[in-house]
């Protein structure tokens, strides 16, 4: 049986909402390296913006704006959160039908902040670090949810 090409990449894991401090103040575009100095604005960003976010809903929204097809397998609560996160991948043409509803559990939900920090090399760096806010269906995929025909493409 041929497959299609490109192939389906199948990306593991809970699509989340990140909430992403914007590098705007005013009606002046800022320059993210100016930003990033301000120490006042890495504990009290002015605005922040919703966007998708993961690793498996980043890779998957990357692959197919290059053109590739993406698949995500995980779990989102079933709240205005969940669809709407699971409408904007469709919008990008990731395939979400391995993705789960859970009525039990809230949408995985994550605080960006600007935060300072040291690497290996002695030198330090400012960098985007995640929080996760509440506790979320992300963590509760069971194997037996896993829907195994998306894999077979």
């Amino acid at each position: 049986m041929p497959y299609e090409w490109p192939p389906l990449v199948c990306c593991f894991g809970a699509p989340r909402w990140e909430f992403v401090p914007t590098v705007r103040v005013s009606d002046q575009q800022m320059h993210p390296d100016q930003y990033s100095t301000w120490l006042h604005l890495q504990w009290e960003p002015p605005e922040f913006a919703r966007s998708p976010g993961s690793a498996s809903s980043n890779v998957a929204i990357a692959l197919t704006r290059l053109g590739g097809r993406a698949a995500v397998l995980g779990k989102v609560g079933d709240d205005d959160f969940g669809h709407e996160l699971v409408y904007r991948m469709n919008r990008e043409r990731v395939q979400t039908r391995a993705i789960r509803f859970d009525g039990a559990a809230s949408t995985a939900i994550a605080r960006m902040k600007v935060a300072f920090q040291d690497r290996e090399d002695g030198e330090g760096g400012t960098c985007l670090v995640a929080e996760t806010v509440k506790s979320s269906a992300e963590d509760s995929l069971h194997k037996d949810e896993i829907n195994a025909d998306v894999l077979k493409e």
